[in-house]
C-alpha cells in the first residue's frame, strides 16, 4: 500500500503541474503535459533520485578530466553576465522594461553586467595569457568572476591607459576578445558534455517500469484537467489513473508483489 499511495501522489502533483503549465502555455499546452509528466516521473521515490544525483555528478565529471573545474564556476557567470549585457541594451532601447516598471532596476543590472564583461575583456587583454595560464593562487572557483567585477576600482586607469596606447589598446581588445570568445566556447561545450553525461547516468540509476507508468499516468491527468480547466480534477484524475493502472498493471499484468 506503500508504494501505491507514493504512486497515487506523485501522480496528482505531476497531474496539476501539468495542467497549470498547460494552461498559461497556451498553443503548447502540449510542452506543460510533458514537463508535468516529467514531475511525476522524478518526484516518484524521489529518495531513490537524490541518491542517484551524486552518483551522476561523479560519473559526469570524472569523463571530463581535462576541464579545470576551478575556472568552470567564473566562466559560466561571465558568460551569464555577457549574455544580459549583450540582450539588455537592445531591450532598453526597445522601452520593454518600463511597461512593467522595472526601467531602473533592469537598467543598473544590465550596466553592472556589462561593466563586468567589458573589465573581463580587458584584464584578458592586458595580462596577455589564456583563462589557464593565471597563477594558480587565483584559480579558486570564483577568482576570475570576483577580480573581474572588483576591476571596477581601476576601471578609469585601464580605460586611460588603453586610450594612450591606442594600438596596443587595439590589438589587446582583439586578443581579449578572442581569448573570451575561446572559453565561452569551451565552457558551451563543457555543460553539453557534463549534462549530457550527467542525465544519462541519473535516467539509467533511476529508471524504472514504474516511474514510466508515473510519468504517463500524470500527463493523462494533466490532460483531463486541462480540459475541463480545473486542477482539483487533474489531479485526481491523475491519482485515480496512477492508482488503478498500479494495480492492474504492476500488479495483475506484470505480476509485480508490492513490498509490505
Amino acid at each position: 500500500m506503500k508504494k501505491g499511495f507514493s504512486i497515487t501522489c506523485a501522480c496528482a502533483i505531476g497531474s496539476g503541474i501539468g495542467m497549470m503549465l498547460a494552461i498559461n502555455f497556451g498553443m503548447f499546452w502540449l510542452i506543460g503535459l510533458l514537463i508535468g509528466g516529467l514531475t511525476g516521473y522524478v518526484i516518484y521515490d524521489f529518495k531513490s533520485v537524490i541518491k542517484a544525483v551524486p552518483v551522476a555528478w561523479n560519473y559526469a565529471a570524472g569523463q571530463l578530466t581535462t576541464t579545470n573545474w576551478k575556472m568552470v564556476g567564473s566562466r559560466t557567470l561571465i558568460i551569464i553576465g555577457s549574455i544580459i549585457a549583450i540582450a539588455g541594451y537592445p531591450l532598453l532601447f526597445l522601452n520593454l522594461p518600463h511597461e512593467t516598471g522595472n526601467l531602473d532596476a533592469f537598467f543598473f543590472l544590465t550596466s553592472i553586467f556589462a561593466m563586468v564583461v567589458n573589465c573581463s575583456l580587458i584584464g584578458f587583454s592586458i595580462v596577455g595569457k589564456s583563462a589557464e595560464d593565471i597563477p594558480k593562487e587565483l584559480l579558486d572557483e570564483w577568482g576570475l568572476s570576483f577580480l573581474a567585477i572588483s576591476a571596477y576600482r581601476f576601471y578609469p586607469l585601464l580605460i586611460l591607459i588603453l586610450i594612450l596606447s591606442p594600438i596596443v589598446s587595439i590589438y589587446g581588445m582583439v586578443i581579449g576578445l578572442y581569448k573570451f570568445l575561446n572559453f565561452f566556447l569551451d565552457i558551451i561545450i563543457f555543460w553539453l558534455k557534463f549534462t549530457r553525461r550527467f542525465f544519462w547516468k541519473l535516467f539509467m540509476l533511476i529508471h524504472s517500469d514504474i516511474r514510466l507508468l508515473v510519468g504517463i499516468d500524470s500527463i493523462i491527468g494533466g490532460a483531463v484537467g486541462y480540459y475541463f480547466e480545473n486542477m482539483i480534477i487533474g489531479m485526481l484524475a491523475g491519482a485515480v489513473w496512477g492508482f488503478i493502472n498500479y494495480w492492474l498493471v504492476s500488479i495483475k499484468w506484470l505480476k509485480l508483489q508490492p513490498k509490505h
